[in-house]
């Protein structure tokens, strides 16, 4: 199935089935592409039957977050829980989820992808991400966020302040912060286009 958005004046689009975009017809690499090239191997040794497990029980919660966002409906998984209770304990409000960007360069799409959580917290706009993983990544989590900081800014005009990591896993639940390094993004962006050439 291919979904298609209109943002910034542009058609995005999103295959579902191969997972690719598109924008104005033009297929562009996703954010996770961007930072497979930052980060080579990050889960080399991991057997592939963990892997798949790992990443289907992450959409699972990823979509029951989503879903509660939206309609208010509650999974009875512990990560609903967790999710919850990070709102109560850092009072954040979600202002949008599963939200896609635009990356540009000189006028140019050159990246797509869609972020997890816009939250509002303490009169900042931040940006969140929810990771499932036994341990947080933070050198990835500051790549990956900060693309999405510049993709949303490009996308919808709001430039997020703050940065963070939701970590939920079973009765695990931490948000953490993660530092705002527009020049990280940057030279991610620049390094994977100077790679095509």
């Amino acid at each position: 199935m291919v979904e298609a958005t209109y943002l910034s004046g542009r058609c995005l689009e999103f295959d579902h089935e191969t997972h690719t975009y598109a924008v104005d017809g033009i297929e562009v690499p996703s954010v996770t592409t961007l930072l497979q090239n930052r980060f080579p191997g990050k889960y080399a040794g991991v057997r592939p039957d963990v892997l798949r497990a790992a990443a289907e029980r992450g959409t699972q919660i990823h979509a029951a977050i989503e879903r509660f966002c939206r309609t208010g409906w509650e999974a009875y998984i512990p990560e609903m829980s967790g999710f919850k209770s990070l709102q109560e304990d850092y009072g954040f409000r979600v202002r949008g989820n599963e939200m896609p960007v635009i990356i540009f360069a000189d006028g140019e799409a050159v990246a797509a992808g869609t972020t997890d959580l816009a939250i509002e917290m303490g009169g900042n706009k931040c940006g969140a991400d929810i990771k499932t993983t036994s341990r947080l990544d933070k050198d990835y989590l500051e790549a990956q966020l900060n693309l999405y900081r510049i993709g949303f800014e490009q996308t919808y005009g709001v430039r997020w302040d703050k940065l963070y990591a939701l970590h939920l896993r079973g009765t695990v639940k931490t948000m953490t912060e993660i530092p705002v390094n527009e020049e990280l993004a940057r030279e991610i962006i620049e390094n994977y286009m100077e790679a095509l050439c």
